[in-house]
């Protein structure tokens, strides 16, 4: 279904080849025939512009789509073979018309035949427009203006061609258009003349005419300053980690320009951003980072070091050849070199250590590449040959120590063997292209370990050749082929662990190198791809960790990580890249913890504890039975004794866990030294079968645990606890009737509310499903009705209203002194699950099974905007930050997202690390940290500190200000000012 146009035209274009000529498209396209008083002539999309700040790709490219009028195929031989492009071209085909599709030649060929395009000759459009058109169609040519990166309009042949588009698109002859637009552009020149003269004469009239005219120049300039900062805002994100420095810094010129919500969110959308430095470094083939993180080495036609923090170079560079592989010693103090001879290096005086290792007797010196690895101890080196050969050597004396593999006349040239050393320097694993079976050796005895292992098809033509990386525990080694999948083996048994890995493929194998490391921690494992990203996994269960590394604009051949989160990856478009990956190192590591799903997080008021409630480890059934209920929903299925309590629409589903101490349940409720994520110890005795919502007191010694009771007692409990002792200090039965789902505190201590099910039991009536209770001796205070069960319930920041989520999809409103329900929030279209009120209390956030985040004036209770939308199923939490600039939310969809409320833009890179849903989000006290709890049994933090004062962050990460030179370049319309 196509939505009302939100813009013009929809532009399509191959990124690799054609950015800069479509950028030159879409700027001739808003520009020609705009009159004076509109920003852009045209609203064209194109994706590196308009999607600066939504990670989730597809579906934001099928909604402009949608939204567009005119779809405009730039066509060459990449966008014909680019799946995003055909995706594109598809769904026109399917939703648009024949008529509103236009071409752009870039390269290649378009040949029309009888009836159709003559598919042998034309090589520029994709093979899915074979006989969509019944006559020939008009395409312009610009095939001339690829190379050039300065087009502008003042380009007569490029103004000529992009008028015809333009043309087309407004619906008008092309002489009817150029002369509306010559038209316009002499009325512009009239009124800029008209406005001259009229300021002169403004110099000569009253003080109250100068005054006016004063400030409409404010207003004036104001507007311009605000145009260009949305610019700059634009390029910024455009930019993203291709340029991460300039990124930065033209986000933090936007926002000192125009501090407007759009602004700020590219802040925070920039300093989120993995991206660091880039070193300019052609042709680069290998990368290495020392132990300590300090040096990077660069190996391409020769080897050169960088600081890492300055990202200068160190001595000038040495060990001239075909570099190939790098390697540094355990220590540090040593560099190995692979190319066309293998030498070791000592890395604070740059010059050679013992004699270079010779070739084997009978080997052909000339168009010989090797690779290399060397041992912990930086004592011995593998060296492997393009003929086959891969031998072991004394790195001191030169002397070879024996060989794993020997090939024999005739020698043939193909890919060369590699190997890697275990972190003990026990082991070498070696994989030779030659058959594709990898192979370990007792260095010791330099016998084989276990039978060869059959890990890649035989590749005996092509000059590229696999790549392996050990687990620094030695637990694990991960292997790259040349066909672009990433294979992961337990050394010893040599069988493989968990499915094959693919990021992007590779195509070209006789050139692309594939790579592949761990991190130093072994928790994360990255492989280069041919698309240009680098893609991370967990290094033990080896799930996917966020999207892949965008912004190298060719094939990744080599990455390597240092400490501190550092990982470095080397690109066929000449760069070397330093991406910060500490944020996704903490996403796989969650808090320790040992027990069943959980629904709630929160933190002490001092931010130095945190709480989560859930299942308990120990189970919910019968002695030795297994549980046989899962959280559905906001719905629980509980197994008692041997028979079912199903509760709010809960399915039977696998078991948590088992019966195993009748006293109590182990990890209904966690808590967690925030500084150290140190676990502390468990409470022990009267706790919840089930803690649904945890809250703690205003000074931060108590903590609420409201659920199902003990007993499983589904009237809803609620059990106070000392956080110091980890004691229970009273129970209170909320007497609901059915399970409690949600607890808070009023903001003077006084209250607390609990919400629940109000289905009614066999023993008795439906009850209210809010009730207010005394904090400290569990009285019932007061209860509140609602159509259905409560899910979500939060005080109003001056304690005066209680708003209550409900499974109807309203949330009510009450006025708390006197009782009543003073109003509704309504537009879900399924059950509400999450209420939260911001800092200053103006604004209320709610969010449920629609999969929609909404925003309430808490004045008015009228919805305020379009709802947020990204999750792709129910979001089940949403929390203000404490300065209440922005949300954060957690869903069905296992992700985290951050919102700036402001622009309601999404400003992260979706946060993954959950393996099921998202129950519970919460900010620290000092919104430097987002807690999560999910259904995966995990508590994860998420660094958002840059979000604090993201200027400062941008600042610090950029190391620097923009000179004003750049300013003038990218700038020229303001006058300079400093940006940090």
């Amino acid at each position: 279904m196509r939505r009302p146009a939100d813009y013009d035209a929809f532009l399509s274009y191959s990124y690799a080849v054609d950015r800069p000529l479509a950028a030159a498209v879409q700027r001739g396209l808003h520009t020609l025939a705009r009159h004076w008083y509109q920003a852009r002539a045209l609203r064209v999309f194109r994706d590196q512009t308009s999607l600066s700040a939504n990670p989730d790709l597809w579906d934001s490219i099928e909604t402009a789509l949608r939204a567009s009028r005119h779809f405009i195929l730039m066509a060459s031989p990449e966008a014909a073979a680019s799946p995003w492009v055909r995706r594109e071209v598809a769904h026109w085909q399917a939703e648009g018309t024949r008529e509103t599709f236009h071409i752009v030649l870039t390269s290649g060929e378009i040949v029309w035949g009888d009836g159709d395009f003559d598919w042998e000759r034309t090589t520029a459009l994709p093979p899915g427009l074979r006989g969509w058109f019944a006559a020939e169609p008009q395409w312009v040519n610009l095939g001339w203006a690829r190379a050039d990166t300065q087009l502008s309009l003042l380009n007569g042949r490029f103004r000529d061609e992009v008028a015809t588009l333009a043309a087309a698109v407004h619906g008008l002859p092309k002489d009817v258009f150029d002369g509306e637009d010559v038209r316009r552009h002499r009325r512009s020149v009239r009124l800029r003349r008209a406005a001259v003269s009229g300021l002169a004469l403004l110099t000569v009239l009253t003080t109250l005419l100068g005054l006016l005219a004063w400030r409409q120049q404010n207003t004036t300039e104001r507007q311009r300053d605000q145009a260009v900062a949305r610019e700059l805002a634009t390029r910024a994100a455009e930019l993203g980690d291709r340029d991460p420095r300039l990124a930065r810094l033209l986000s933090l010129a936007a926002w000192r320009i125009a501090p407007l919500p759009e602004t700020r969110a590219g802040l925070l959308a920039a300093a989120g951003r993995p991206g660091r430095a880039v070193i300019e470094s052609p042709g680069a083939t290998a990368v290495a980072v020392s132990p300590d993180g300090r040096l990077i080495a660069v190996g391409g036609g020769s080897v050169r070091l960088w600081d890492t923090a300055t990202r200068r170079p160190v001595g000038e560079p040495f060990a001239a050849g075909d570099v190939r592989t790098l390697g540094f010693s355990a220590d540090g103090g040593r560099l190995v070199v692979g190319s066309d001879e293998v030498r070791v290096y000592d890395v604070a005086t740059r010059t050679a250590v013992g004699s270079p290792a010779p070739l084997p007797e009978g080997l052909p010196g000339v168009g010989t590449l090797r690779t290399v690895a060397i041992s912990p101890d930086g004592a011995t080196i593998a060296v492997g040959e393009t003929f086959g050969d891969l031998g072991l050597w004394d790195v001191e004396t030169g002397t070879r120590l024996f060989a794993p593999f020997e090939t024999v006349p005739p020698h043939i040239p193909s890919a060369a063997p590699v190997a890697a050393f275990s972190p003990d320097g026990k082991t070498l694993a070696a994989l030779n292209p030659h058959d594709g079976k990898l192979r370990f050796w007792d260095l010791a005895t330099g016998r084989p370990r276990g039978a060869p292992v059959a890990a890649y098809p035989r590749q005996t033509t092509a000059l590229a050749w696999p790549s392996l990386a050990y687990r620094p525990d030695g637990m694990r080694i991960a292997t790259a082929g040349v066909d672009g999948v990433v294979r992961v083996w337990d050394p010893a048994t040599g069988k493989s662990v968990g499915a094959p890995l693919t990021g992007g493929g590779r195509t070209r194998q006789e050139k692309e190198l594939p790579s592949v490391a761990f991190s130093a921690d072994g928790a994360l494992l990255a492989a280069g791809n041919a698309d240009g990203t680098v893609s991370l996994w967990r290094g033990d269960t080896l799930e996917p960790v966020g999207d892949p590394l965008a912004g190298h604009g060719g094939v990744v051949g080599a990455v390597a990580f240092g400490p501190g989160g550092l990982l470095v990856s080397a690109g066929a478009d000449g760069t070397v890249r330093l991406w910060d990956v500490d944020a996704r190192l903490r996403r796989v590591t969650p808090l320790p913890a040992d027990t069943g799903p959980l629904y709630s997080v929160a933190w002490s008021p001092d931010g130095a504890t945190i709480a989560a409630g859930g299942h308990g480890a120990a189970g919910l059934g019968a002695r030795g039975a297994p549980v046989s209920c899962r959280i559905d929903g906001w719905a629980l299925c509980l197994a008692l004794e041997g028979r079912s309590v199903m509760v709010g629409g809960g399915t039977s589903a696998h078991p948590y866990t088992r019966w195993s101490d009748p006293g109590g349940h182990d990890g209904t409720l966690l808590l967690w030294d925030a500084a150290t994520r140190r676990r502390l110890p468990n409470p022990a005795e009267g706790r919840s079968a089930i803690a649904n919502s945890v809250v703690f007191g205003l000074d931060g010694r108590v903590v609420f645990a409201t659920g199902v009771g003990a007993d499983l007692d589904t009237r809803g409990t609620v059990t106070r606890w000392s956080a110091a002792q980890q004691v229970p200090i009273g129970i209170a039965s909320v007497e609901l009737s059915g399970p409690a789902w949600a607890s808070a505190l009023s903001p003077d201590g006084r209250l607390l509310a609990v919400g629940g099910d109000n289905t009614g039991t066999a023993d008795g009536p439906r009850t209210d499903p809010v009730v207010l209770i005394d904090p400290v001796d569990g009285r019932r205070v007061a209860s509140f009705p609602e159509a259905g069960a409560v899910y979500a319930v939060a005080f109003s920041p001056d304690g005066r209203t209680l708003a209550a989520a409900t499974e109807t999809g309203a949330v009510g409103l009450w006025d708390v002194r006197s009782r009543t329900r003073t109003g509704e929030l309504a537009g879900h279209s399924g059950p509400a699950g999450a209420v939260a009120y911001a800092p200053d209390g103006a604004t209320v956030a709610t969010a449920g099974a629609d999969g929609t985040i909404r925003l309430w004036d808490s004045e008015t209770g009228e919805q305020v905007g379009v709802p947020l939308r990204g999750h792709g199923g129910t979001v089940f939490s949403v929390a203000f930050s404490p300065d209440g600039t922005l949300l954060a939310s957690g869903g069905g969809d296992n992700s985290v997202r951050l919102w700036e409320v402001a622009s309601r833009r999404q400003v992260n890179e979706r946060f993954w690390g959950h393996a099921l849903p998202v129950r519970s989000v919460a900010f620290s006290p000092d919104g430097r940290t987002l807690a999560s709890a999910g259904l995966d049994r995990a508590v994860r933090l998420w660094d958002v500190g840059h979000t604090v004062d993201p200027a400062a962050a941008l600042c610090a990460q950029a190391g620097g200000s923009l000179t004003e030179e750049e300013w003038d370049q990218h700038i020229p319309d303001i006058g300079h000012r400093p940006v940090c």
